[in-house]
């Protein structure tokens, strides 16, 4: 089992957090290696994987019955202890997906991208434009920067794992991004959750979930990278394989 920092004794400590900002629930996610990609990454900081639901899915239900209660979004598991914060992913009217960190609802799902941001930060979420395959191009490549150009104050950024390091992304110069896996729903592409993201400080211990929702939504937290990303082979290999399964979509 992971080592976890003990964040009850100390009151006033403060607490080092390293979160992967894109979790999908798949079925069978590999927790003890997820704990140690963790610990092999971040060690020392607590360990908390944000998780994304898409439109139908609420698998954080079943975490529910198997975990211990964080707080009101929260959960943690005592055998590796790792820790997770509910979260969606709707995707827009236009195509854009936005990320909801901090919420279940699914009442969204198709509506405009201004009214998806919105929404989001009313209900208190922190909310995060994702870069993906294929999904910051042409007119929603424009709708993302004239997006965020607008609400840079009020959201984040997301990078993934599978970007190659030699695709630069402008949009992502000087900005606050949170990185995560966005693992797909295939064999194996579960087993680097926890390997890179994004790290924060909180200024006192312990914390809750709702505590790293608000930093996450505070434009003074920075937010520091962690891990490595995968090689531009594995990252094609796995969308040309994803591609594959739909059919050639």
């Amino acid at each position: 089992m992971a080592s976890q920092p003990d964040i009850s004794s100390d009151m006033t400590s403060t607490q080092d957090i390293a979160m992967d900002g894109h979790v999908h629930l798949q079925r069978d996610m590999p927790w003890d290696r997820i704990a140690a990609n963790f610990e092999r990454a971040a060690p020392g900081h607590l360990h908390v994987c944000l998780i994304v639901e898409s439109a139908g899915v609420d698998r954080f239900a079943e975490l529910e019955r198997t975990n211990q209660r964080w707080g009101e979004l929260g959960l943690r598991d005592e055998a590796t202890g790792l820790h997770f914060i509910a979260g969606r992913q709707v995707v827009s009217a236009e195509g854009l997906e936005v990320l909801h960190i901090g919420s279940r609802d699914q009442s969204l799902e198709g509506a405009p991208a201004d009214r998806v941001i919105a929404a989001g930060l009313d209900r208190g979420a922190a909310v995060c434009l994702p870069w993906g395959f294929g999904k910051w191009l042409g007119e929603r490549r424009r709708l993302a920067h004239e997006l965020f150009a607008r609400l840079s104050h009020q959201i984040l950024l997301g990078d993934i794992t599978n970007r190659p390091a030699l695709w630069h992304e402008p949009m992502f110069a000087g900005e606050r991004v949170l990185r995560g896996s966005d693992n797909l729903p295939m064999a194996g592409s579960s087993d680097s959750v926890g390997a890179f993201g994004s790290t924060l400080q909180a200024n006192s211990a312990p914390i809750g979930a709702q505590d790293i929702i608000a930093m996450l939504r505070n434009r003074t937290v920075p937010l520091t990278p962690y891990g490595q990303r995968k090689s531009a082979r594995a990252s094609v290999g796995e969308q040309l394989r994803l591609r594959l399964a739909k059919g050639g979509r």
